[in-house]
């Protein structure tokens, strides 16, 4: 670029313009001459330490679909499992394996198959994911996290995350490395793991061994060397509506955006929240009356489908296209505080024809530290937070600087994340 210099009245060519920094980064000294090649280091405190970068997870795959959607779940016991949803398939990737494709067996694996493959047209079927705490009783025993995702289109998924390395088969049982127990690694009793994209059911387990069920694909011809990760097949959740946008509130999953019933039948209510019993994600069983801790239905009375999710402090924060309506839920008995009362109002006055605030697509909404980001119909960044003089939710707008930019933008489908104090979008320049 060109800037006229005001002492000599004349032009100056930048080569290169870095862009306007008000704050001084000793790193950035490797762009001003000191190390003209050292792109791949900083300096810091006089020492020349390695830029933080990224680095890919697993094999380079350019054939088939391109991942879809990214999750992590962060197990209990700080395992962290990278799942991506792919086409028809979920794919999972072993905490423990080398990240750079080291081996053979240090790439994704295949945990479902026969999804209905996400629409890059319509954005339809985009599967969305949610960590839940079972806890059926207040005790030690009865604590399990589990992951929950759904496409809306198939059911609803339930993963222990239990998962293992395969040491050696019979043509009946199949043994994983290392020394702790089955059990104590997540599986259940009975069930169905998957290895090497085949699928193996087995009748029980004991030390580090599971016996196969009859009638079962020989584990000694399925051509998994030593090391090969193995996982608990995920359970379906035959009473959960079929939604995509998915939250936990405590122990109870919240399931928005549905498009069919449990059964499977096409009947939209996108405008619907519906939430699981207390303590159990998979029991959406309601009596007549309703009694408290039982799963609920609540659907928004105008804004149009639920279009976000988010939960900050004691609320959850139903986003429509317009409104935002805040859910608490409060105890109706001194008894235990796991019962409770759905109670559901507008979080700022709206009259059902004029336009007020809300969020125009689900994966823009965001929670940060400090409040809620999202993005309006009439594109501009808000922000939900509490001010330091009053505990009652206010919204702002804090895309002003930018407004220029998301003028131009289109937001038919967008997604942010918080990290490190910075709020990142990723969104469409254009059709």
């Amino acid at each position: 670029m060109s800037l006229k210099n005001q002492n000599e009245r004349r032009w100056v060519v930048f080569e290169k313009f870095l862009g306007y920094q008000t704050r001084y980064d000793a790193s950035s000294d490797v762009c001003r001459g000191r190390l003209t090649h050292g792109q791949n280091v900083q300096v810091t405190d006089g020492k020349i330490t390695v830029r933080s970068g990224s680095s890919r997870v697993g094999f380079l795959d350019y054939s088939g679909d391109a991942p879809a959607r990214v999750f992590n779940f962060k197990k209990s016991n700080s395992k962290e499992i990278l799942m991506r949803a792919r086409g028809t398939v979920i794919e999972w990737f072993h905490p423990d394996l080398d990240k750079n494709g080291a081996l053979a067996t240090d790439d994704w694996d295949t945990l479902v198959t026969g999804l209905t493959a996400y629409d890059n047209v319509t954005g339809e079927n985009i599967m969305r994911f949610a960590v839940n705490v079972q806890n059926t009783e207040v005790n030690l025993t009865n604590q399990t996290l589990y992951v929950f995702f759904c496409n809306a289109a198939e059911t609803l998924y339930r993963w222990t995350g239990a998962y293992g390395r395969f040491a050696s088969a019979t043509a009946t049982t199949i043994v994983v490395q290392g020394t702790t127990t089955l059990a104590d690694l997540g599986f259940t009793s009975t069930g169905s793991v998957i290895m090497n994209g085949t699928t193996y059911q087995y009748d029980s387990i004991s030390s580090q061994t599971f016996t196969l069920s009859a009638a079962q694909p020989n584990p000694t011809s399925g051509g998994q060397s030593a090391g090969e990760p193995l996982a608990q097949i995920p359970l379906t959740v035959s009473a959960a509506p079929r939604g995509n946008i998915l939250i936990s509130r405590d122990s109870r999953l919240l399931i928005s955006n549905i498009k069919k019933d449990s059964s499977g039948s096409v009947t939209p209510r996108e405008e619907v929240i519906g939430g699981s019993q207390i303590g159990d994600a998979t029991n959406w069983t309601i009596s007549s009356p309703r009694t408290d801790g039982q799963a609920f239905y609540y659907a928004l009375s105008s804004g149009g489908p639920c279009t976000g999710l988010a939960q900050d402090e004691q609320a959850i924060y139903v986003f429509g296209a317009t409104l935002i309506n805040q859910m608490t839920f409060e105890s109706t008995t001194a008894v235990t505080a796991m019962n409770d009362m759905v109670r559901v109002k507008p979080l700022k006055a709206h009259d059902g024809r004029s336009y007020t605030v809300g969020s125009i697509f689900p994966d823009a909404v965001t929670a940060s530290p400090n409040g809620i980001l999202f993005v309006t119909q009439d594109k501009k960044c808000g922000f939900l937070t509490s001010s330091e003089t009053t505990d009652y939710p206010q919204i702002l707008s804090i895309s002003d600087l930018i407004q220029p930019t998301f003028d131009t933008a289109v937001f038919d489908r967008a997604a942010g994340i918080v990290y490190k104090d910075k709020y990142f979008l990723a969104l469409k320049k254009n059709d």
